[in-house]
C-alpha cells in the first residue's frame, strides 16, 4: 500500500525502513533524567514517547541497551511524541542486534535466517 498525499513525501523522504519498538530507555534532557518508551527506530533515528513539552532542536541523550550515550536533536514534535536524528548514525550491525534483541517487528533485512551454531 502506497502512501498518499503528505505522508506520501514522508515516506520518499525516509531514508530507512522504521521497525517498531516498545523499549523503555532511559534519556537526559537540560539536566534531568528519566525513562520513556522508544516506539520505532531507523540507523538515523527514532520516535519517543513521553516527554510533553519537546521542541525541534533540543538535544536529547538516549541510553539505548549496551551502547554509550547516543545523542539526538528533536527533528519533530507532537504533544508527548517526537522524532529525533541521531548525531550520528548507529552502524548497521549494531542496528541489526538491536532489532534481533528488542524489536516488536522485523524489517526486511532479517528475512535470511541466522546460521545455525554446533553446541559445544
Amino acid at each position: 500500500m502506497m502512501p498518499d498525499g503528505q505522508e506520501a513525501a514522508t515516506f520518499q523522504l525516509r531514508r530507512a525502513e522504521r521497525v517498531a519498538f516498545d523499549l523503555m530507555v532511559k534519556y537526559r534532557l537540560w539536566g534531568f533524567r528519566g525513562t520513556i518508551m522508544l516506539k520505532d527506530m531507523t540507523p538515523f533515528g527514532a520516535r519517543i514517547e513521553g516527554l510533553p513539552d519537546l521542541r525541534m532542536g533540543d538535544e536529547v541523550t538516549l541510553l539505548l541497551p549496551g551502547l554509550q550515550p547516543k545523542h539526538s536533536t528533536v527533528a519533530w514534535a507532537d504533544g508527548s511524541s517526537a522524532g529525533v536524528e541521531f548525531d550520528h548514525p548507529l552502524h548497521g550491525e549494531v542496528f541489526k542486534d538491536l532489532v534481533r534483541d528488542y524489536a516488536r517487528s522485523r524489517p526486511t533485512f532479517d528475512t535470511v535466517p541466522a546460521p545455525l551454531r554446533a553446541a559445544a
